[in-house]
């Protein structure tokens, strides 16, 4: 059996023939039944688009990615791929990047990456564009901060305390230590949360009981890609 011609987006391809041109490996390979297992190999996520739309690309054809690492299975009554492995991206954007967000515009069904800068694993389902994280090491929470915020006043309103930028993706709860007086180190009389009418992932408001101008330590969690609590 010869080895036909490398084709476009690097296909190693075997045929009966070696007299074909490299488009036609492709479909010769397919129609006389010869490769069984047909491995296809290119280098980024987007050109599996134009794997999807060659004519006759039979059911269950593997691809290897090599951007990101991970393995693709063609199904044929979609005409999608569906990824077998895991890809694997340094950080969020870089896999963003290489799906373009929408896993759609390229055919693929079910996506999945682990991403190295966090530990966690994401994926997205049917062909959407949000990447969920499913899994993180340890499955410990999702997303936690912690601080120690300074001169917080008595009074109902309170003061708003800032979470750190796209940490987290709902308003997490907040658990507080002890109060003390700045400076001094004595008791501060205690703190609480008070209402606050846009809770929201971005901040928390926060009030000191008897004693004004006191520091608080503060813990916010949140333990799933959808809940607070979990």
């Amino acid at each position: 059996m010869a080895v036909a011609p490398t084709v476009p987006y690097g296909l190693p391809l075997f045929d009966d023939t070696s007299a074909i041109t490299p488009w036609q490996a492709p479909f010769n390979a397919i129609s006389n039944g010869l490769n069984t297992a047909l491995g296809l190999v290119v280098p980024v996520v987007a050109d599996l688009t134009a794997l999807a739309a060659l004519a006759g690309m039979p059911n269950g054809a593997d691809a290897f990615v090599t951007e990101g690492g991970a393995s693709f299975s063609y199904n044929s009554a979609v005409t999608k791929w569906v990824q077998q492995t895991p890809a694997t991206f340094a950080t969020t954007a870089a896999r963003d990047t290489a799906y373009a967000k929408a896993s759609a515009a390229y055919r693929v069904l079910d996506a999945s990456a682990l991403v190295t800068a966090d530990g966690g694993l994401y994926v997205c389902s049917g062909g959407g564009a949000n990447w969920s994280r499913v899994w993180a090491p340890g499955q410990g929470p999702y997303a936690m901060a912690a601080g120690l915020s300074t001169n917080i006043p008595t009074g109902t309103a309170g003061v708003s305390i800032p979470l750190p930028a796209g940490r987290f993706t709902v308003s997490p709860i907040v658990t507080l230590g002890p109060s003390f007086v700045s400076g001094s180190g004595a008791a501060g009389g205690g703190a609480y949360l008070p209402y606050d009418a846009t809770p929201n992932s971005s901040h928390f408001m926060l009030a000191a009981i008897g004693v004004s101008l006191v520091t608080v330590g503060w813990t916010a969690i949140q333990m799933t890609p959808t809940s607070a609590a979990g």
